[in-house]
């Protein structure tokens, strides 16, 4: 993830029970540094995310522990950022696939997560870590989703996601407005 003045690299122990994060500084650093050795702990952490906060110098990470997805923002010195409200809930779903996607400006954080193949949305104030309406949402009714990704418009997000439930797989597309939980027509 590249932030202001670095460059972040977060990823998984050889344990496969931890999530690192390590930065690099282009202008000063001749090696990348180890910011933390255990941001996430877990038995079996599985798939995560990881994306810029939108308008800030901070980044969020979003991790599959043994069947919960954790959310956690830090700093760009890899110090965690607690919500006013206390941390971010947490998800007691097994997830195949991750998405994150957070905005300073629009005070949001949103988790895509595919579970048994279905698409599910979970949004939060990125301040106070309140849950925005009471989630999952579910932006492909009856498809089949592989992949999932979020892109920030004006608005609010694209939800993009590989879809193989006909013979020929395809990738659908629908815009969600965080803040009232609505979709509109999947392309």
């Amino acid at each position: 993830v590249g932030l202001s003045d670095r460059v972040i690299v977060v990823g998984v122990n050889t344990a496969g029970n931890a999530v690192s994060v390590s930065s690099f500084t282009p202008a000063t650093d001749t090696a990348i540094q180890n910011l933390a050795a255990s941001v996430l702990s877990g038995v079996g952490v599985g798939t995560l995310a990881v994306c810029k906060v939108a308008g800030a110098d901070q980044f969020m990470i979003v991790a599959n522990l043994n069947g919960t997805i954790r959310t956690r923002r830090y700093t760009n010195a890899g110090v965690v950022v607690v919500p006013s409200g206390g941390q971010y809930a947490d998800v007691a779903v097994g997830a195949s696939a991750l998405a994150v996607e957070a905005s300073s400006t629009a005070n949001q954080v949103t988790i895509a997560m595919v579970v048994s193949g279905e698409a599910r949305l979970f949004s939060f104030n990125l301040a106070t870590g309140a849950s925005i309406g009471s989630g999952p949402f579910v932006p492909f009714t009856g498809d089949t989703s592989v992949e999932v990704s979020l892109v920030r418009v004006s608005g609010g997000l694209q939800v993009v996601s590989s879809v193989s439930s006909g013979s020929t797989p395809t990738i659908k597309t629908n815009f969600y407005t965080v803040a009232t939980n609505t979709f509109a027509d999947t392309i």
